[in-house]
């Protein structure tokens, strides 16, 4: 298995600033609940969007219920940003998974501003080609990777981020067995079974609905 810095997953890094911080008087500010849907794959891409608190999850919702998790976008980062080239509709559906602040900045007026700020036309081109990085990286796991190999991956990147976030080596990851399949593109029933493998292997702990790493590298070993 591949170590915790060679993984791409699911997580865009939260940033410290954004190009777009200069321009929020010229944005919608727009408050979401948790569980509150930002915009859905059948709508017109008509802004693109900067997190500035919260998390926002981008997926592809199945008429049958199923689902499958593209990316979960940090503090400070931009989604949707192909508004910006493109006429169709959202091919993702993008969801609160804790109360954020979002602001919405019409294609036009991104447009403009994007002719006059070298460093938000970058920053924006950035954020695209880390998200094609991460598509690509599902792509491998999904090919050649098993259940287990994949959750591992996963649970390296989530874990990354808390304990960045919190400055600790432990870390805990507080996401659901079925978030997780919706991920990895697995059934939760394979989920549960290979992170209780993982726990009876000291890879990980199970508490009251937290995955705790103590140690990442040791995800990666045996």
């Amino acid at each position: 298995m591949k170590t915790a810095e060679d993984v791409r997953g699911f997580v865009i890094p939260a940033r410290l600033t954004h190009p777009l911080d200069r321009y929020l008087n010229l944005s919608t500010r727009r408050c979401y609940r948790r569980g509150s849907y930002v915009f859905t794959q059948a709508d017109p891409p008509e802004n693109v969007y900067y997190l500035r608190k919260g998390r926002i999850k981008l997926s592809v919702l199945r008429e049958d219920g199923s689902e499958k998790t593209f990316f979960i976008i940090g503090e400070n980062c931009t989604f949707g940003e192909a508004a910006v080239f493109d006429s169709k509709p959202f091919v993702a559906t993008a969801v609160a998974l804790e109360d954020s602040e979002v602001y919405a900045f019409s294609k036009g007026l991104l447009l403009q501003l994007m002719r006059s700020d070298l460093e938000l036309s970058c920053a924006l081109i950035a954020s695209l080609s880390c998200k094609v990085g991460h598509l690509a990286s599902q792509v491998e796991s999904l090919t050649f990777l098993d259940v287990k190999e994949r959750l591992v991956r996963a649970i390296a990147v989530l874990s990354s981020q808390a304990s960045h976030q919190s400055g600790r080596k432990r870390a805990e990851v507080h996401v659901t067995h079925q978030e997780l399949a919706y991920m990895i593109g697995a059934s939760r029933v394979a989920v549960s079974r290979a992170l209780e493998e993982l726990a009876r292997e000291g890879k990980l702990a199970l508490r009251n609905r937290r995955i705790i790493i103590h140690d990442q590298h040791a995800l990666y070993t045996g």
